[in-house]
């Protein structure tokens, strides 16, 4: 399953990403520049800037 996470970099999100990475193809997203997990692939994304989105 292809899952979609936002707010990928925060305590609850990366744990998220964590556990769902295991089974399914995961993206995480976060306005964050640095991913602190590197077993999903992630985005550096603001999702209030319209053309970035």
């Amino acid at each position: 399953m292809n899952v979609f996470v936002t707010g990928a970099n925060g305590f609850i999100g990366s744990a998220l990403c964590r556990r769902l990475a295991y089974d399914n193809n995961v993206i995480g997203v976060d306005k964050v520049s640095t991913p602190s997990q590197k077993n999903f692939v992630y985005e550096q994304l603001d999702l209030t800037e319209f053309n970035g989105v």
